[in-house]
């Protein structure tokens, strides 16, 4: 029986039938195995936390259409509510390196300099 890592998704994209152009980007940015599937895990929670607040759910190809200045208010949101939940500094910040990763591997420039600032415990 193949040992499977801690972040192994059963099923890779969250119901997508075919690899998008945003996660092929995405993929092409990551070279270890384990940091792939654990920022794709951290990926796919983003877009499940914001599917109750849309009509349609989110893809990936949707996911960079949406305005920056929206994008950047719904990461800020997502890292708050995180941290809400008691999470580790570096649990949090693992997400954050996901999403900054999909972002620039899709030419989409989201402020985040202010996400560092909200993962601080003395702020």
């Amino acid at each position: 029986m193949e040992k499977y890592t801690k972040f192994e998704l059963n099923n890779r994209y969250s119901g997508m039938k075919k690899q998008s152009r945003t996660i092929l980007n995405f993929e092409n940015g990551i070279k270890s195995s384990y940091t792939r599937n654990m920022y794709r895990s951290r990926l796919n929670a983003f877009v499940k936390y914001f599917e109750m607040d849309i009509k349609s759910s989110y893809t990936f190809d949707e996911l960079v259409k949406i305005p920056i200045i929206k994008l950047k208010e719904m990461v800020e949101d997502y890292v708050m509510f995180r941290k809400s939940k008691g999470l580790a500094f570096s649990t949090i910040n693992n997400d954050v390196c996901a999403l900054s990763l999909f972002f620039v591997m899709n030419e989409i420039e989201v402020p985040c300099l202010l996400l560092k600032y909200l993962l601080r415990d003395d702020v």
